[in-house]
Formats: C-alpha cells, sequence, structure tokens
C-alpha cells in the first residue's frame, strides 16, 4: 500500500487506487498522491492535471529547432490552408478565412523574420529556445493565475468573474471547482516538451 493511502479507509483507499492508475496513464509522477488528495480533499486533481497538462502542449514548439517556429507561414509570406490537425498543436492555425494583422502580413510573420535575423547574426539556436521557453512559462503562469483570481479587481464592483469546474465525461457539471492551478504548473511539464 502507497504510505499516501496511509490515512484513507477501505472505501477511500480502493477509490484512490482506482484513481491512481487513471493518473499514471495520464503520466502522472507521483500518482498515488494526486489520487489521494483527490479523495481525502474532495479536490478535482484528476481534472486539474489534465487541464495543466494540456496546456503544456504550446510548449512543444519551443523545443523545436528555431528555425522551425511559425513554419505554417510559408517563406514567400502567403498562407497556405491546411486541414487542421489536431495530433500536432500549432501556433498559427490557417482556415480559409486568413486572419492578417494590420499591415496585410500573416500572423506572426514578423516573429518569423524576427528568429531568421537572430539566428543569422549568429545567436545559439539553445538560448533562443530557453527564452521561448521562459516566455511561454510565463505567459501560462499568467493565465492560470488569472483563472484561480476568478475576477479583475481593476473592473470595478458588479463586473462578472470566472469560475473553472469539473465536467464528467458526460459534460455534466460536477459541482467540484478546480482550484490553485498555478500551485502545480510547475510539476506537471511533461517529459519531451
Amino acid at each position: 500500500m502507497s504510505d499516501a493511502f496511509a490515512g484513507l479507509d477501505h472505501e477511500q483507499r480502493r477509490r484512490a487506487e482506482a484513481l491512481a492508475e487513471r493518473f499514471r496513464a495520464a503520466g502522472a509522477e507521483a500518482p498515488e498522491g494526486w489520487a489521494a488528495s483527490e479523495v481525502e480533499d474532495d479536490i478535482p486533481q484528476l481534472a486539474r492535471f489534465i487541464f495543466l497538462r494540456r496546456l503544456w502542449r504550446g510548449a512543444w514548439q519551443w523545443k523545436q529547432p528555431p528555425e522551425d517556429w511559425f513554419a505554417e507561414i510559408p517563406a514567400d509570406d502567403v498562407l497556405v490552408s491546411d486541414e487542421d490537425d489536431e495530433d500536432e498543436p500549432t501556433l498559427v492555425q490557417t482556415s480559409g478565412d486568413e486572419v492578417m494583422d494590420e499591415d496585410g502580413d500573416p500572423p506572426f510573420l514578423a516573429a518569423q523574420q524576427a528568429v531568421q535575423r537572430i539566428l543569422a547574426a549568429g545567436a545559439d539556436p539553445e538560448d533562443l529556445k530557453e527564452v521561448a521557453r521562459a516566455i511561454f512559462l510565463h505567459t501560462a503562469f499568467d493565465a492560470v493565475q488569472t483563472v484561480d483570481e476568478g475576477h479583475d479587481p481593476e473592473a470595478g464592483d458588479g463586473m462578472p468573474g470566472w469560475l473553472l469546474t469539473e465536467v464528467g465525461g458526460d459534460l455534466v457539471l460536477t459541482g467540484r471547482v478546480i482550484p490553485d492551478l498555478h500551485e502545480d504548473l510547475l510539476t506537471t511539464e511533461p517529459d519531451g516538451v
């Protein structure tokens, strides 16, 4: 029996063991700890973990060679419409109704050109990847912190807020709020991202 389950009664332990298998299948490190917390504290940890791991999918691009960043933008400045491949997230999704920036250029064209100039100037690609990862992480942390806050304190009284809640596999609300995403953002980074 896992030490994480030591304080659980028989029924809780049974639920936690089954839940730990789901965490393990989702790639969690220390799945027993996550499962015990969900069962003992009634926190939707599996939904929380899956949300954070999904957020990390956005970091995959920054592990690629910098010359491949923004590869969705053809070198001749013309956007090509491809089918959306859900297995490989992309920073720029094309749809046929292309969105152009205020100068009429494809989104992120200026960034693609800047990366090319930086590399041509002799920058170490690994340094660029580290900077891009840090920018991604900072942005992701700001996003989960915003979700955790649940409101904009600068918006004023009476303004709406937001709440991230768990839904079951049938998309029916479970009534459990997903809290404190910022606390585990770093611990949920998948290997290979």
